[in-house]
C-alpha cells in the first residue's frame, strides 16, 4: 500500500465520523399527521415532563381553533388560533402534551386575573361522538382541564407578596371544631371545590360534561401532568389513565379528541375561549 493510501483512510474516518458527530445533532424531523396518534411509549411517560426526549418521537397534530361565539360569555377574536399537539400511553396512562405560541406567562387568578387554562375533550364510551360544543343531553364527554395557577402553591402570598405572615382561624382547630369553623373561614375548601383542592392536588382536573354550561368534577379522576412556558409558549401534559375515558380511547381503536386553549392574558375565561369546531381523530398505537 502506498503512502498516499495510509493518509487517505484516516482522513476518511475522521470525515465519516464528522458526519455521524453532525447528524447526531440535528434536530429530529418532527411528522405531521392530520390526526392525533398516540404512540406507545418505550418507558415511563413523562407525565410531568413536556420537554421530555420522549416527545421528540411522537407525531405531531396541529389543530386549529376558533373564537367561541355560541355561548355568552363569547369570544371575538381568537388570540390563539393554533394548538400543536403530540400523543403517548403505556397502556395504563394515556398523556397529550399541548403547545402553543403565548408570548405572556399568567398563572394567577383574582379579581379581574385570569390565568392561562387549556382542555381536551373525549367522548365519554364509544359510539358516534356527540356535540363537539361540551357534548349533548344523552351524549356526555370527559374532559381533562388544566390551569397555569393550580401549579402556584400559595396563591394568596403570590398576590400579595408583603402581606403580614397570617393564618386563617380554622387551622389552629382539630377534629370536628376545625370542620365547623373550615366552613364558616374557608367553605370553598369545604366543599372540596377543585379550584382549591383536586385528587392528588395535580393541576390538571378530570369533569365531565352533557352540554356548555354543565362541567363537573369528578371527584375520584385520576389525572396527572403539568404546563412550562419558556421562550414565549406554553407546553402543557394533561393525563389520565385510559380507565377513566371508559372506552373512548383504546389501543388498536379510533376516537375523537378535541381542544380549548384560554389566554388569561386576553381576559379569556369561562366560555370565553379558543376552540376546535370539530371532532378531530385520535388512534391510540396498539
Amino acid at each position: 500500500m502506498s503512502t498516499t493510501d495510509d493518509n487517505t483512510l484516516p482522513r476518511r474516518a475522521a470525515l465519516a465520523l464528522a458526519a455521524v458527530a453532525a447528524a447526531a445533532c440535528r434536530p429530529k424531523r418532527v411528522l405531521h399527521l392530520d390526526h392525533v396518534l398516540v404512540k406507545r411509549a418505550a418507558g415511563a411517560l413523562p407525565l410531568k415532563d413536556p420537554g421530555a426526549e420522549a416527545w421528540a418521537d411522537a407525531p405531531e397534530h396541529e389543530a386549529t381553533l376558533s373564537a367561541q361565539r355560541v355561548a355568552p360569555p363569547m369570544l371575538q377574536e381568537p388570540g390563539i388560533p393554533k394548538v400543536r399537539v403530540r400523543g403517548l400511553h403505556d397502556g395504563t396512562w394515556l398523556a397529550l402534551r399541548l403547545e402553543w405560541d403565548d408570548r405572556s406567562k399568567s398563572a394567577l387568578y383574582g379579581p379581574s386575573i385570569f390565568p392561562d387554562a387549556a382542555a381536551v375533550q373525549f367522548p365519554r364510551g364509544e359510539g358516534a361522538a356527540p356535540s363537539v360544543m361540551m357534548g349533548h343531553p344523552g351524549g356526555p364527554v370527559r374532559i381533562l382541564y388544566w390551569k397555569a395557577a393550580w401549579q402556584t402553591d400559595d396563591m394568596l402570598t403570590a398576590l400579595h407578596p408583603n402581606r403580614p405572615p397570617t393564618h386563617y382561624p380554622y387551622e389552629v382547630a382539630t377534629g370536628e371544631h376545625r370542620a365547623t369553623m373550615e366552613r364558616e373561614y374557608a367553605p370553598a375548601r369545604f366543599v372540596h371545590n377543585p379550584n382549591v383542592e383536586r385528587p392528588n392536588n395535580a393541576p390538571v382536573l378530570l369533569a365531565e360534561a352533557e352540554m356548555f354550561g354543565s362541567l363537573t368534577a369528578l371527584p375520584d379522576g385520576r389525572t396527572d401532568g403539568k404546563g412550562v412556558h419558556e421562550n414565549g409558549r406554553w407546553r402543557v401534559v394533561l393525563a389520565t389513565t385510559l380507565e377513566m375515558l371508559q372506552g373512548s380511547a383504546r389501543p388498536g381503536r379510533d376516537g375523537s379528541v378535541a381542544f380549548a386553549v384560554w389566554d388569561g392574558a386576553g381576559k379569556n375565561a369561562g366560555a370565553r375561549k379558543m376552540r376546535s369546531d370539530n371532532w378531530a381523530r385520535l388512534v391510540v398505537e396498539a
